[in-house]
């Protein structure tokens, strides 16, 4: 059983005229103004825009002097690691000579917890050092995407 077709209510010519004359008043009264920024807005979003790029740079240059200075402590670390594991197979070598000796187990687990230890570090400080993306460097696109990054830039 199908349901009858609807009839749209009839509508004489000037009924429509009047419609289309209030609408066309009311979508009139709402079309916004044109938004031209003038020349002292437009000076106050460079200014704004470069204050923001110096900082951002300047984050940026920061950021890079901490991943040095991580970078040579980690250098560091690795260095005594490695100093301190030939030092303690050199004392045993030569334990007999000096009456120094350790139990294998505990030489083993001195090996093996320290250069997981160190590993570990390593493995968690380069993913930060060579991360693909910062927060920085993510801001600095956003802001570089933004409309209102160019003030010269016309709005639709």
């Amino acid at each position: 059983m199908t349901e009858p077709e609807s009839t749209l209510p009839s509508v004489s010519k000037t009924e429509k005229e009047v419609l289309r004359q209030k609408v066309g008043a009311v979508v009139d009264k709402e079309q916004p103004e044109e938004d031209a920024l003038s020349l002292e807005e437009t000076d106050e979003l460079i200014q704004t825009g470069q204050e923001y790029l110096r900082e951002l740079l300047q984050q940026i240059k920061d950021l890079h002097i901490a991943r040095l200075g991580l970078l040579k402590g980690l250098f560091r670390l690795v260095v005594y690691w490695l100093f301190s594991v030939i030092f303690l197979l050199a004392l045993l070598g030569f334990g007999s000579l000096i009456h120094f000796s350790l139990s294998d187990k505990v030489v083993m687990t001195y090996i093996t917890s320290t250069t997981a230890s160190v590993l570990g570090l390593f493995i968690i400080a380069a993913k930060w050092l060579y991360s693909e993306q910062s927060a920085i460097t993510q801001a600095k696109l956003q802001y570089l995407q933004s409309p209102t990054a160019d003030p010269r830039r016309q709005r639709p």
